[in-house]
């Protein structure tokens, strides 16, 4: 009887611990969500601000969704979050900060292992990245990233991207 009993709070314990991993795994990946969210709205009130013109106002709100996306482990936002301070830095004609971001970019990019595997989000930053020099009128350098965008768009055969470019 002593043998069954162990047997039965063996599976109970058992029970237990599958369940609390199980509650635990949800709570994270409903963190994360809420995380993410939260950027987003940040992001959406930032591009209110940027409408009005209230760029440091903007870039406050960023970088909010910027510290959201972080905890959250949200690659692609947080690429986007200093793209679009960045863009924000070149508004406010301050093209050295714009650049300081985009080499942020550029070398979080290159040193993640996921990289690889996103060829749709590397083509996104070489065309902010190449929107950007437009805008600081280096036609040049514009020229360049449009170009590795493209490279890429072909090699995806993603025609609405490639006229886009073009």
């Amino acid at each position: 009887m002593k043998e069954g009993k162990k047997i039965f709070n063996f599976y109970i314990y058992f029970l237990i611990l599958i369940f609390s991993c199980s509650t635990v795994s949800q709570k994270v990946s409903y963190e994360n969500n809420r995380f993410k969210n939260n950027a987003l709205d940040y992001v959406k009130m930032a591009n209110e601000l940027i409408q009005k013109s209230d760029y440091q106002k903007a870039l406050e709100y960023l970088k909010e969704a910027l510290n959201y996306n972080t905890i959250a482990d949200n690659f692609e936002g947080i690429i986007k979050n200093y793209l679009d301070m960045a863009r924000v830095y070149i508004l406010l004609k301050d093209k050295n900060l714009a650049l300081f971001y985009y080499d942020i970019v550029l070398n979080f990019f290159e040193n993640e292992e996921y990289s690889y595997k996103n060829r749709l989000l590397e083509s996104y930053i070489y065309t902010q990245i190449a929107e950007g020099y437009f805008l600081m009128t280096d036609y040049s350098k514009s020229y360049d990233f449009f170009n590795k965008a493209l490279q890429i768009e072909k090699a995806l055969n993603n025609h609405e991207n490639i006229a886009n470019i073009y």
